[in-house]
């Protein structure tokens, strides 16, 4: 038996190397060992591989012959389609690679390189897709009446200009003051003896010299609407009492006049930085076209450490005393790009006084 199988082993026909495995297979043969996985090579022909004892086999029926053809078909499909995967796993690795070094590079702490780069690009996609925009100017001109209630007083004129944080308007003839709530600075200029002095912000504000000081307040919106130079506005309302002294007062706020932002701006960024007092302060939108404004006695005011008669005879005192009524009314609004000159101490000026910080 063992020749005869060696005999028809002998007699099997040589195959190139592609279909020495798969006649090895039909004919019964089953290599083992390494020569299991390597066929070793003879004058460009497959070798018979070494066959165990117990590897050897009888030849293969048709039907057994037919089921050896489908596995080895379907093994090579099998090859094919897994190394067809490889490949492709194989793409998707790079790809894969590439994404994950890119995520890394745009999610992984800023390297002083990386963090320059990108505040770059970030600011010229601003520059590009947000030009900045100039901001415009404003010019009001005022009518300013002061006197007692029904009784006519003397009139002067003034005019303010505002720009972004800042603002300048005449306290009289030559003399003229410039706001700078952003420095929050208040400088006073001299024109006739070219010199400049600094004043406290704080102090300026909110004070006589300031033209809004009377808007200052906890201002109240009212039902009562106006029109003045063509423009609607709305009156608002507000007091102070400090002591013996009230100050009350009523403006008319016009959000549809020129530059009426522009105004509201400036008001808002001088309470932001005039210090706790500016909590209680509430100053609506828009420009005010009429300012009026009374200052008198607050009558339920009573002095301290007093005895009542002494206090009846302080109230009938002061009742006495009349208010004073100051009306601002616009005469002019314009809207208008400013130099940044007309904000600066002109050239040639001297400083008076000390610098302040």
């Amino acid at each position: 038996m063992r020749d005869t199988d060696s005999k028809q082993h002998d007699y099997r026909p040589r195959f190139p190397c592609c279909f020495s495995w798969f006649v090895t297979l039909a004919c019964g043969c089953r290599a083992t060992g390494p020569a299991s996985s390597v066929l070793s090579f003879r004058d460009g022909h497959c070798g018979r591989p070494e066959l165990s004892e117990g590897s050897r086999r009888g030849p293969l029926g048709p039907e057994a012959l037919k089921g050896k053809l489908r596995s080895f078909t379907a093994l090579r499909l099998a090859r094919a389609t897994s190394r067809a995967g490889q490949k492709r796993r194989a793409g998707m690795t790079i790809k894969t690679s590439l994404s994950s070094r890119f995520l890394r590079w745009a999610f992984a702490p800023l390297s002083s390189a990386n963090a320059v780069m990108i505040g770059i690009t970030i600011i010229l996609l601003g520059a590009t897709l947000n030009p900045p925009i100039a901001k415009a100017g404003v010019i009001i001109e005022q009518r300013i009446t002061v006197g007692a209630p029904g009784a006519p007083g003397p009139v002067r004129n003034r005019t303010l200009m505002l720009q972004g944080d800042k603002e300048k308007f005449q306290i009289r003839e030559g003399i003229s003051v410039v706001i700078d709530t952003n420095d929050r600075t208040a400088t006073l200029l001299d024109e006739a003896h070219k010199m400049y002095r600094e004043l406290p912000f704080r102090r300026v504000i909110g004070s006589s010299l300031d033209p809004n000081g009377p808007l200052y307040l906890a201002l109240k919106t009212t039902d009562k609407t106006r029109e003045l130079l063509g423009f609607k506005c709305r009156d608002y309302a507000g007091a102070r009492y400090r002591g013996p002294l009230m100050a009350a007062t009523t403006a008319c706020f016009s959000t549809d006049a020129p530059s009426s932002e522009e105004f509201s701006h400036f008001l808002q960024s001088t309470v932001r930085h005039v210090g706790p007092s500016g909590a209680s302060m509430s100053v609506p939108s828009g420009v005010p076209l009429i300012i009026e404004m009374t200052r008198g006695i607050n009558r339920s005011f009573v002095p301290a450490d007093v005895s009542k008669e002494e206090a009846e005879r302080f109230r009938s005192r002061i009742a006495k005393i009349p208010p004073q009524v100051t009306r601002v009314e616009v005469t002019k609004i314009e809207a208008k790009q400013l130099s940044p000159e007309v904000f600066n101490i002109p050239t040639g000026y001297n400083r008076v006084g000390r610098a302040l910080n």
